[in-house]
């Protein structure tokens, strides 16, 4: 595999090896290869690569085009009569396949992973009997489009993705896919739209009858339902057998269903998904119920491991006979491990778990924050949007707490002194306030306990302030404790200015390494920091006039987007990775960097049109950047990811 500035270098080497037998080239490439004799080449991925010319790819087993804007693929590609494998995932343009691919009857692999303009399978494809895989079947109502194409290919394995099922004409058609026949598939995703997540078709009419027609094979590991329209899921979803190996189960956007089938949720699986059911009350009914053979344990989900719930309206309690407001008396989740709800407004507790490690929970206006102090083995934890603060987040109850995600400071609360048998946090490590208010604390607590508060946090590592609408200057004082920071990231907020002038006053962060802004475009300045600074990184900041000066031990530079900023700061004697881009306001590199240059490993300058004068063939500084092993200066702005049909026609071989 070779990166763009290698094949430059070896383009002549290449052109003398006729035997080449693998090229796999980067989609930031932009060489042409029409001089090369690639007549024995059986692997090529060109994804964006341009091509002059054709190359003889009769031997070609191997095709990747994955991450193109081809629109439809030409009908030459039906002549690689050996092609094997032809990737074209993330294709985002795709609509069309050529008729003719169903002559292909070597091609063993169709990958078609987020194709989600592709419009229809082309017909007859179930002539391919020799699929092993087809990521995405698109049904259609033409002649040979249905999903009764799916009949035929009797070996396909892994991953089956089908979407436009609104579209299945009749129960009997569904049935003639025979999916319960095709014993290699072990995940299969059912869409009744085109995509994915888009939410289900007014005209219910036979969802529910095609959906007890696509049963799969009963060993089924992975299977998602998006877009159903029906009131209630399938039998076959409760079925024994499925109920044992069922691992991962994903429901998106179902609004009528009420209840989920109980017997699969109970047994073995790990991992849940659920999401925009808008007439979901309960997550698991009939805990006691006993379904063809399996046994049901009163701790409910015993294999469960991740939860995921988002956007459920009505969504109240964990089980039928738990108590809305209060967690249920058993373990219901044993091995739970990571849990994350979303916009679930009436849920008004958080169930217990004797290992839940992450807990991400977002506009819940029903759940006390106090009402998590139970889980003391939190390593995560995550708060944000509107809670019913009856009290204030117990910081004192999680001893393994790593990393920890609140909107406001006003959110936390310490123990009594006399209660305080040890230090609270000595394992927290990273900390994320995101919020139009994240310094905002109670105007009841003590200096003492204000103090004690801001102490919990001097073993922290990594701050992230993100949307603070309040932060107009930097927090020198929230800081000052903070004396093991080593990575800073501010963003989003858009009021911060730094001081009315330069300011001599260094960031009280002692050992810090990196420094991110982003988005904060009212920044003028920033304050001096530590001589330990290894990486800064600026993007968004069009008002900021200049950088910190004492930066000799910084290694990496990225600046984006500062229009405002017209020069970098001297003393960049130790750089070795540096980007410029839409900064038109730097002309020139300092004296100091301009000596370091030869000794850089990494040089991006992109809109910059001064600067990359001076930079290109001619210019003054072309001199010191040609031994730079990776470069990007180009000499105009180009048209990124550029792969047009007429590239297509002439990289496979005419008829």
């Amino acid at each position: 595999k070779i990166s763009s500035d290698e094949l430059e270098q070896c383009h002549g080497l290449l052109k003398s090896k006729e035997s080449l037998r693998t090229l796999l080239a980067p989609s930031s490439s932009q060489k042409d290869l029409s001089k090369l004799r690639l007549t024995s080449l059986r692997a090529l991925c060109c994804r964006g690569l341009h091509i002059r010319q054709p190359i003889n790819t009769k031997h070609l087993r191997y095709l990747d085009l994955s991450h193109s804007e081809i629109v439809t693929l030409p009908d030459s590609v039906c002549m690689l009569y050996n092609l094997q494998s032809l990737r074209l995932n993330h294709c985002h343009k795709l609509r069309y396949l050529p008729e003719g691919i169903r002559t292909m009857k070597n091609l063993h692999h169709l990958y078609l992973f987020e194709c989600d303009k592709l419009e229809r399978m082309p017909p007859k494809i179930s002539q391919l009997s020799n699929l092993h895989t087809l990521t995405s079947f698109v049904v259609d109502t033409g002649d040979g489009c249905g999903i009764d194409q799916l009949k035929d290919l009797k070996y396909l394995s892994h991953r089956l993705e089908l979407y436009n099922l609104i579209k299945v004409e009749s129960v009997v058609d569904a049935k003639e896919a025979k999916l319960y026949q095709k014993k290699n598939l072990s995940e299969l995703s059912l869409c009744w739209g085109r995509r994915k997540y888009h939410g289900p078709q007014d005209d219910v009419g036979n969802m529910e009858e095609v959906l007890e027609a696509l049963a799969p094979h009963s060993e089924i590991k992975v299977l998602e339902i998006h877009g159903y329209g029906g009131t209630k899921f399938s039998s076959w979803m409760m079925h024994s057998q499925m109920c044992q190996c069922l691992r991962k189960l994903i429901i998106f956007n179902c609004p009528k269903c009420k209840h989920l089938p109980s017997a699969p949720l109970l047994v073995s699986l790990e991992y849940l998904s659920l999401g925009y059911m808008d007439s979901l009350t309960i997550i698991c009914k009939d805990t006691d119920v006993e379904v063809e053979g399996c046994n049901a344990s009163h701790q409910i989900f015993p294999k469960l491991k991740r939860m995921v719930l988002e956007n459920l309206p009505e969504l109240e309690r964990w089980t039928e006979n738990s108590t809305a407001g209060e967690p249920h008396s058993l373990v219901m989740f044993p091995l739970l491990e990571e849990l994350s709800m979303y916009a679930c407004p009436k849920v008004a507790s958080v169930p217990s778990s004797p290992v839940l490690e992450k807990l991400r929970i977002m506009e819940s206006y029903s759940l006390p924050i106090s009402s998590i102090a139970h889980l003391t083995t939190l390593s995560e934890l995550e708060f944000g949007g509107e809670f019913i603060r009856s009290a204030s987040m117990p910081l004192g109850s999680w001893l393994s707490l790593v990393k920890l995600s609140v909107s406001s400071l006003g959110d936390m609360m310490l123990p009594p002194e006399d209660q305080q048998s040890h230090r609270p946090l000595e394992t927290l490590r990273s900390m994320w306030l995101s919020g139009p208010n994240c310094f905002e604390t109670a105007s009841t607590l003590s200096k003492s306990h204000l103090l004690r508060l801001r102490e919990c946090f001097g073993f922290v590592e990594e701050l992230c302030i993100s949307g603070c609408d309040e932060l107009v200057h930097w927090p020198m004082e929230e800081l000052q404790n903070l004396t093991r920071l080593r990575f800073l990231r501010i963003s989003s907020c858009v009021k911060l200015k730094g001081k009315g002038s330069p300011s001599d006053k260094i960031l009280p962060l002692p050992q810090l390494e990196m420094l991110s802004i982003y988005n904060c475009g009212s920044l003028r300045y920033i304050p001096e920091v530590a001589a330990s600074l290894d990486e800064l990184v600026i993007g968004e900041c069009t008002c900021l006039m200049a950088l910190p000066s004492n930066v000799s031990k910084l290694r990496v530079l990225r600046i984006q987007g500062c229009n405002g900023l017209k020069t970098l700061p001297n003393g960049l004697t130790s750089l070795e990775q540096v980007t410029i881009e839409r900064c038109t306001g730097i002309e020139k590199f300092p004296q100091d960097l301009l000596q370091r240059l030869p000794a850089l490993k990494s040089l991006k300058i992109v809109g910059c049109p001064n600067l990359q004068r001076h930079c290109r063939q001619g210019g003054e500084y072309f001199h010191l950047i040609s031994s730079i092993p990776h470069k990007d200066i180009p000499a105009a702005e180009t048209e990124s990811g550029r792969m047009n049909q007429t590239f297509l026609k002439r990289l496979m071989p005419s008829c």
